[in-house]
């Protein structure tokens, strides 16, 4: 199995959003779980299709369907969340996640209908899929390690190499647009929101675009000229 175990980029501030959208995820997860309102709240405050715009667009990102979909999405939070925040600043990251997460749950709506529109959707998936877009457009340049674990509890890592992040992010989008391709042209459904990954990743690296051609932040795109002849 591989999976991504770090990147080799440093936060340039400490990351308290990302702290804290982590720790309201796991703190809602462990209460459901505790007081045996997991599947009440995902029923209520889950997000359907059909429901359009409401509160439900936020509430969902904040539920998920079991523990290894929380950690999973928490995971690469951890991974890309800080570099974001540390580059776009506290407010703005948190106004991106929120609008990454509702962005993307209405773009996979376009693609739900029926019986299908009306299953409760969770997850930070999409939110997150913006933060990894976000990753991608901010620091092209980064390694991320991959580390390749023995399906074993707990699991044990026999070997790791590094990829550039263009590499590692672009595949994994690679894979999700394709399951997401395969979905709309043989009319299936999944318990995997491919779409809102795919509209996620790219509302995430549109808007550092747009904002990196404002002039409102900064990205490792950005051409440093000739080496000074010093």
């Amino acid at each position: 199995m591989l999976f991504p175990v770090e990147d080799d980029t440093p936060s340039e501030a400490t990351p308290w959003v990302t702290y804290l959208l982590m720790a309201i995820n796991l703190a809602v997860f462990v209460l459901g779980w505790q007081w045996g309102r997991s599947e009440d709240w995902i029923v209520h405050y889950g997000h359907r299709a059909m429901s359009g715009w409401s509160l439900t667009l936020l509430t969902s990102l904040f539920l998920h369907a079991g523990l290894a979909h929380l950690l999973g999405n928490l995971w690469f939070l951890w991974i890309t969340g800080d570099n974001v925040e540390g580059r776009l600043g506290a407010l703005r990251y948190l106004i991106f996640y929120l609008l990454a997460g509702v962005v993307s749950s209405l773009l996979s709506d376009h693609f739900l209908s029926g019986s299908a529109a009306r299953i409760p959707s969770v997850g930070a998936s999409g939110a997150i899929a913006g933060v990894m877009g976000a990753y991608l457009y901010l620091f092209p340049e980064s390694r991320i390690k991959i580390g390749c674990f023995a399906w074993l509890f707990p699991p044990i890592m026999l070997f790791s190499f590094k990829l550039p992040a263009l590499v590692a992010i672009g595949f994994w989008f690679f894979e999700q647009s394709q399951s997401h391709l395969f979905q709309v042209v043989h009319g299936v459904t999944s318990p995997v929101g491919y779409a809102a990954h795919v509209g996620g990743f790219l509302f995430g690296a549109a808007s550092m675009g747009l904002l990196h051609l404002a002039g409102w932040v900064r990205s490792d795109w950005a051409y440093q000229g000739p080496p000074s002849a010093e």
